[in-house]
């Protein structure tokens, strides 16, 4: 055919009648087709035949019979299409009906006309159609071979779903990616059944026990218009899948092998635990002994010093709590970053929160001239449940950086009812002052871990960049929201708002540590045998501020020596001690001519440990944690000094903030003082002490779990029981109990789990202890 012209300039019959081929090449002549000299109209009498010529010949179109001697039917067509795909064929038959016509179509042909039914007319047009529909045909397969080519050489995985979700084409990396399945990926396969198959053949572990809510999510996500998806193939590697909706309803979809990213990801994430992990480690290691420093220069400074010894204690004192304060942010910042830090949700009151807060840092503010004030809403209910002393804590860093950035003028604290319903109340707190401010262009950084919003400010007004960031975690960590407003020059005011719930209960008091009614007159000799250090500090103070003589005991053969060795009025004995218990200690004592009394000290608070001790030839006993006041009385009592009344010897329960309705505190400072009357000093010389004792028993405790050795685990967590409980750590007592618990019953299946929650208390323990003698510190002129 020439000239893109539709008239055609050789044609191939395929016909054994050769009446019919007569009839043919007439009504061809009649349609007026010019012919060359050569007769364009080709004769071939069986299928043989025709495909020769026509792979020879190549004719402009090929009308074929069905019906031929060597073949028939539409086996006919479908060899000659097999071996000339590229040319235009129609059908001569004589068999009529719609069946025939698709069936017809469908094998290749590209129109049919019926014998003896057709002029030269109906051939022409047949003819005519059959060409310009065979080069549409071979335009379009070009077209479709140069897209996949296309889409072949493309680095990513193709697919094609039509407006029905049925598969229309993807490319070969589709297929490599979901190799085992290639075989479903057949044109006109739904979606549907190819990931239902693929479920079946357990390809999605995602989808395990769960395979028809699985698929139906996955089918929900798929019919959108747009979406993204990670998704972790059998084999291990992970794609991104993205699929778009067309305008027809076609989805398109593309699969991104992400395993390197997805593997970099993961490795990056790990490094960041692995740095928050060692932050902590090593903010951790490091506190303990800076504790054991600021302790120790507590003790010196309450010595006689000259000026210069005193100056140079201060100054030591001073450089210790900034250390101890950077440790206690490192610590916070990278427990929270490794999403280590939990929430309190116990019940405090609001008022006393804010103002023990602002007179932490009166004295600051009072050296610098500043004035400083506090705002409290009359609404704010007197009783919330949350973490007062993270609430402390953001609190604590906003007023310091607006007393360190704040030369001349006033710092402000404010407290407002921003919502508040029948469950629980939403709190703006605000702390604003009169300082240098911020330049808005630095205002979104400051947020941010060791920024600040000049570098020149580390310089001149010191600090690590840490507060505000950890105030942003822990607000975020509240569920609240925290936001600054600022202006260079003229002040800062940082607002932030948090929920709370809400909880009715009454404040507690605190009365002189050592009642007039128990004052001691006499000075008794007490032998204290004990080997907790915790324990042995708290007692051995409360004892000499009523003014006894007290000696030591580290365990319980030391104490049958010394016994036996001196002359005492009174015995203080632990149950659990190493080497000798004190039920072992005490009939030994006694064995040996002993006649005074010996009162046990114990944490076991249950049915007849009092007859158990009475047995064992004790004269009475006290629970643990032990309040000075029922020590004291007792010893009174037991000495004729006191009026003879009920005591308090079973285990004393904390009653600040019903503690039965919420999560135990991580530390109760206000029944700790309940425990010492009141006595705060005695306090603040316990718990510097407390972080290596919590040490020494926390590897204790966990070499004894390794070993599956119940009798360890069961003496090291009665142990660190009895110090959690006399300084109010009352999280850690409760676990220590249930630890102690399931050692004596020798569960040690049930070790693991209590020794994770144990580890938790015990990290939320040691900063909070360090918090609370930092505040302190800071409050004391």
């Amino acid at each position: 055919m020439s000239n893109g012209s539709s008239r055609p300039s050789s044609i191939l019959v395929v016909e054994d009648d050769a009446g019919d081929f007569s009839l043919v090449r007439a009504q061809a002549r009649l349609a007026g087709w010019v012919l060359s000299e050569k007769d364009p109209v080709i004769w071939a009498q069986t299928l043989a035949e025709g495909m020769a010529t026509a792979r020879r010949e190549a004719p402009d179109v090929i009308l074929l019979d069905l019906s031929l001697p060597d073949s028939s039917g539409l086996a006919t067509l479908r060899a000659m299409r097999a071996a000339v795909p590229d040319l235009p064929i129609i059908v001569l038959t004589r068999v009529q009906g719609l069946s025939l016509v698709g069936d017809v179509f469908e094998a290749g042909a590209q129109d049919y006309l019926v014998k003896g039914q057709f002029n030269f007319d109906a051939l022409g047009r047949a003819v005519r159609h059959a060409v310009v529909r065979n080069r549409l045909e071979q335009k379009i397969a070009v077209n479709e071979r140069i897209l996949a080519t296309g889409i072949e050489a493309i680095d990513e995985a193709f697919v094609l779903f039509d407006s029905d979700d049925r598969l229309v084409f993807c490319n070969e990396k589709y297929r490599s990616l979901y190799a085992g399945s290639a075989d479903l990926m057949v044109p006109g396969v739904t979606f549907e059944h190819f990931i239902r198959e693929r479920v079946k053949r357990g390809q999605y572990s995602a989808a395990s026990g769960r395979e028809d809510e699985w698929v139906a999510e996955r089918l929900a996500a798929h019919r959108q218009s747009n979406i993204q998806l990670l998704h972790q193939l059998d084999n291990g590697r992970w794609l991104r899948i993205v699929e778009r909706k067309t305008a027809d309803g076609h989805i398109v979809g593309f699969r991104v092998d992400v395993t390197e990213l997805q593997t970099a990801k993961e490795a990056a994430e790990a490094a960041s635990a692995a740095k928050s992990m060692f932050l902590a480690s090593m903010s951790h290691e490091m506190r303990t002994p800076m504790n054991g420093v600021l302790g120790m220069l507590e003790l010196v400074s309450a010595t006689e010093l000259t000026s210069g010894q005193r100056e140079y204690i201060e100054l030591a004192q001073n450089s210790a709590r900034s250390l101890l304060v950077l440790l206690n942010d490192i610590l916070d910042l990278s427990k929270i970053e490794a999403g280590k830090m939990e929430l309190e949700h116990v019940k405090f009151e609001p008022r006393s929160v804010l103002s023990e807060t602002l007179r932490a840092l009166s004295m600051c503010a009072q050296e610098k001239g500043l004035a400083i004030d506090l705002q409290i809403d009359e609404r704010i209910p007197d009783f919330l449940l949350g973490d007062p002393t993270r609430l402390s804590q953001i609190i604590i860093n906003l007023l310091g950086n607006a007393i360190k950035f704040t030369l001349k003028g006033r710092v402000t604290l404010a407290a407002a009812v921003e919502e508040l319903g029948a469950e629980g109340a939403r709190i703006a707190f605000s702390v604003s002052d009169t300082g240098i401010g911020i330049p808005r262009e630095q205002q979104g950084a400051i947020f941010a871990a060791f920024t600040q919003a000049d570098t020149t400010t580390t310089r001149k007004f010191g600090g690590t960049g840490l507060g505000l960031a950890i105030c942003s975690r822990l607000v975020a960590l509240m569920q609240g929201q925290i936001e600054v407003d600022s202006e260079a020059g003229r002040g800062s005011v940082f607002r932030f708002v948090v929920p709370f719930g809400l909880s009715a209960g009454t404040a507690d008091s605190f009365q002189p540590a050592v009642p007039a009614d128990l004052a001691s007159d006499v000075r008794l000799r007490i032998l204290l045998a004990e080997d907790n250090p915790t324990n042995q500090k708290y007692a051995m103070a409360v004892l000499a501020n009523a003014g006894h003589s007290v000696t030591l005991a580290q365990d319980g053969e030391e104490a049958v020596a010394q016994a036996l060795a001196a002359t005492f009025d009174l015995i203080l004995m632990d149950v659990e001690m190493p080497r000798l218990d004190g039920f072992g200690a005490t009939q030994a004592i006694r064995a040996g001519g002993f006649a005074s009394p010996i009162i046990a000290l114990t944490a076991h608070a249950i049915p007849g440990f009092r007859e158990r001790c009475l047995a064992a030839g004790m004269t009475d006993y006290l629970s643990k944690p032990v309040r000075s006041r029922d020590l004291l009385s007792k010893i009174a009592q037991i000495h004729g000094r006191a009026p003879d009344r009920a005591l308090a010897t079973e285990a004393l329960v904390p009653v600040a903030g019903s503690q039965a309705e919420s999560v135990a505190p991580v530390l109760d400072t206000a029944y700790a003082l309940e425990l010492l009357y009141g006595d705060i000093d005695i306090l603040l010389m316990l718990l510097p002490i407390m972080p290596d004792q919590i040490a020494a028993d926390r590897l204790e405790i966990a070499g004894a779990i390794a070993g599956k050795d119940a009798v360890r685990v069961r003496k090291a967590s009665h142990r660190l029981k009895g110090s959690a409980g006399q300084i109010g750590a009352i999280a850690t007592q409760k676990t220590c109990e249930l630890l102690e618990a399931t050692a004596a019953s020798g569960n040690c299946d049930a070790f693991v789990e209590l020794q994770q929650q144990l580890e938790a208390d015990l990290d939320a323990l040691v900063p909070a202890i360090a918090n609370y003698l930092e505040k302190c510190s800071a409050a004391t002129p």
